[in-house]
Parts: C-alpha cells; sequence; structure tokens
C-alpha cells in the first residue's frame, strides 16, 4: 500500500505495517460510528419527512406554490431515507438478508432506477422551489404570474415523468451479470461494450448536476430573491407620489396616490426565508460528497486514514441534506411551527374527545351516568 511521508511530521519514522494498522483501526471506528449514525439519519430522516407532508397539507400552506415544491421533495426525501438508508443499516445488522435481497434482478435494476431518480428530483424539486421564490419576490408582474398553484401543480408530475423516462436507461441496461469471464459470482453491472456511456451519465452528470448545476441554481436565484426582497423593502419606503385630477374646464375633481409599492405577503416571507436557508445548507451538504465522488472517478485513490475519515463523514454530509427539511423549516419559520403546532393540537383535542366519549359509553352501549 503506497503512502506519502508527507502527512506525517519529519521527526517520525513510519512504517508500512504501522501505517496498515492505523487505517485498520481507522476504518473499523468509522464503521461502527457510521452503523449508528445511519440509524439517527434514518429516524430522523422518515419523521422529519412525514411532518413535513403533513404540514404543507394543511390549509394555511397547501394553497401556496412553494410549498407544492417543498411538498414534492419531502416526499421524495422519504423514499430515499427507505431506498438507501435503511439498506445500508439493513446491510450492518443483517447481511445475509441484504445481500438476497440486493442481489436479486428486481432490486438490480429498479433499486438503481429509483435511487437515481429520486436523488435528483429532490434536488430539482427545490431548485424549482428558489425559482418560484424569485417570481414571488419580483417586481414584474409577469414574473409574479408564474408563481401561482397551477403552475406548481403542471411543473411538478412533468418534471417527474420526464426524469424517469431519462433515468430508464438504467433498468433497460442493468442486470445480474458475471463482471469477468472467469468470475463465479453475479453482480448487478452493465455489458462492458456501453460502459463509457454510463460513466459519462451515471457518474459525471449526476456529480455535475448535484454539485454543480443544482447548486449554482440555487446561489443565482437565492442571490436574486434577496435583491428582490431589498428592492421591495426600497419601494415600501420610498415616497408617494400625489396627482391631481381635474375635469372639464380644469378643475379640480380629487387627488390620487401614484404608487408601485407591492409588500411582499408574511405567509411569502417566511417561506423565502425557510428557502434561503434550505439553499445554504444543501450546497455546504452537498459540495463534500460530491468532491469525494469526482475524486474517485479522476484519480486512483490511495487508503489513508484521512481518506476513510472523510469518505464516512462526506456521506453522513449527503445523506443529512435528505434528512434536514422539517427540522430546518421548524426553526427557520414561525408560520410552519405554528401550523404544525395548531394541526397537532388539533389532532390532539380530536383524539382526547373520541377517548371521552369510548369511556362515557358502557359496553352494552348505554351511556355511563
Amino acid at each position: 500500500m503506497s503512502f506519502s511521508s508527507n502527512s506525517y511530521p519529519t521527526n517520525t519514522t513510519v512504517t508500512a505495517s504501522t501505517y496498515s494498522w492505523q487505517v485498520l483501526e481507522a476504518n473499523t471506528v468509522m464503521t461502527v460510528m457510521d452503523r449508528y449514525i445511519q440509524i439517527i439519519l434514518y429516524i430522523f430522516g422518515v419523521c422529519g419527512s412525514l411532518l413535513n407532508v403533513f404540514t404543507f397539507l394543511q390549509k394555511q400552506l397547501r394553497s401556496n406554490p412553494c410549498s407544492m415544491y417543498f411538498l414534492a421533495a419531502s416526499s421524495c426525501d422519504f423514499c430515499i431515507c427507505n431506498l438507501f438508508i435503511l439498506l445500508t443499516i439493513i446491510a450492518y445488522f443483517d447481511r445475509q438478508d441484504y445481500n438476497r435481497f440486493v442481489r436479486t434482478a428486481f432490486y438490480c435494476k429498479f433499486g438503481s432506477y429509483t435511487t437515481f431518480l429520486f436523488q435528483c428530483l429532490s434536488s430539482i424539486y427545490i431548485c424549482l422551489a428558489s425559482i418560484d421564490r424569485y417570481c414571488t419576490s419580483s417586481p414584474h408582474s409577469k414574473l409574479r404570474k408564474l408563481s401561482s398553484v397551477k403552475v406548481s401543480r403542471l411543473l411538478i408530475p412533468s418534471v417527474f415523468l420526464l426524469w424517469a423516462l431519462f433515468s430508464l436507461h438504467i433498468p433497460l441496461s442493468y442486470d445480474l451479470r458475471r463482471y469477468t469471464p472467469t468470475s463465479t459470482n453475479l453482480q448487478c453491472t452493465i455489458q462492458q461494450n456501453v460502459s463509457t456511456f454510463f460513466v459519462i451519465i451515471d457518474g459525471y452528470f449526476f456529480a455535475l448536476l448535484n454539485g454543480a448545476i443544482i447548486p449554482f441554481f440555487l446561489a443565482l436565484f437565492g442571490l436574486l430573491i434577496i435583491r428582490n426582497i431589498r428592492h421591495s423593502r426600497h419601494r415600501a419606503t420610498a415616497p408617494q407620489r400625489t396627482s391631481i385630477n381635474t375635469g372639464t374646464g380644469g378643475r379640480s375633481t380629487g387627488t390620487s396616490t401614484l404608487s408601485t409599492t407591492r409588500p411582499i405577503s408574511r405567509a411569502n416571507q417566511h417561506l423565502i426565508t425557510m428557502l434561503l436557508v434550505q439553499v445554504s445548507l444543501t450546497i455546504c451538504l452537498n459540495l463534500p460528497y460530491i468532491v469525494f465522488y469526482l475524486n474517485g472517478i479522476y484519480n486512483q485513490v490511495t487508503v489513508t486514514v484521512a481518506y476513510i475519515v472523510f469518505k464516512v463523514m462526506s456521506n453522513w454530509f449527503y445523506y443529512l441534506n435528505y434528512c434536514k427539511t422539517f427540522y430546518v423549516n421548524t426553526l427557520a419559520s414561525q408560520l410552519f411551527r405554528s401550523t404544525l403546532k395548531q394541526q397537532l393540537l388539533f389532532l390532539l383535542q380530536k383524539s382526547k374527545t373520541k377517548l371521552v366519549t369510548a369511556w362515557s359509553i358502557t359496553p352494552g352501549g348505554s351511556a355511563r351516568y
């Protein structure tokens, strides 16, 4: 195993056996940590996604197009937690059943297909939410008209259908095959004559989309939203112009105020705040994994202690990206918190009423007095 002595102090002598032992020890420690971190991520991710869906379906929020994009992204996050993180946990605690499941033709085709599909969709829906908030905060009426529930209900299934068709190359080409003619084990892989195409699509394009294209548009529209908000506040504080209406003969008929001020509503302000925080965290959490991913494609990796630690931690950050949404929304928006609290209290009161009613009636059906 190769290594560079530049990563160690000059006054320290490191042998190959000592280095290998350190790598093995680091791998063991990080594997144990990863086992329990994955469980925590799964619990928080599934619970957060369900609570997100529950909250965005409420009357106060579901009439807003941005909420529809958040709802679609949360649904994708829920699928990722159960398709990706859950299988990782099963692999740690029941390797035999895990191998039995992932080595089926069905999972080989559709497991990889859905994983690729939902990871891309989750990022794209957040990007659409950014574009929607930019349109909402725009001073131009034509752009503001694009921010509507009707548009969101058209875009969400259209984007899903487009990416579902684009990703069909995975179930059509992946299958259980022998990686080499002399191999005895079947692996989920593609034919060797089309491997270059899949390196471009599933490797470079996936990394470019999630590591560069989506973060670029998130950052771009985030800055544009901030600019629009500042201009909106400036217009709101600018002096209004007053004109005098004149009738026939030049006589004054009254005055009217001309103003171009269009204040952003409270609900839109909260959704913009939620989105900007989500955008910032999404960019920060995606970058380590994408850097590691691209480095593995372009360079031959030398396994070191730093490599193992960075690999595992970049995976944690990447998975956290699909588990964070509910908790960020709760911390960033008072509207989101109040909507969730109101509905939870309503359900609690409703359950309490049903329980009291059930206890007040005897098994025979007569009321207890």
